[in-house]
């Protein structure tokens, strides 16, 4: 039981902080001269982040429900 805690508590952060990291270098490098007129505030960045943490956190929760395959690494990242 302890280590299914871990587990999910470890997939939740490492998801969180997946999506937060590609969100930032997508808006920030990939998009940035679609936003030359938009000036980047960073007002509601922990709130941002708080929210990829709930989304983890549901994204981590229905894997087990709704894939059936091998547990691995690459098919999580299908997956996701």
């Amino acid at each position: 039981m302890r280590t299914n805690i871990k587990k999910f508590t470890l997939s939740i952060l490492l998801c969180g902080i997946g999506m937060w990291i590609v969100a930032g270098l997508w808006h920030n490098l990939i998009m940035a001269n679609l936003y030359k007129d938009v000036h980047a505030t960073h007002d509601g960045i922990g709130l941002l982040l708080v929210a990829y943490f709930v989304l983890a956190g549901f994204m981590a929760y229905l894997y087990p429900f709704i894939y059936k395959g091998k547990k691995t690494v690459i098919d999580g990242l299908k997956f996701g």
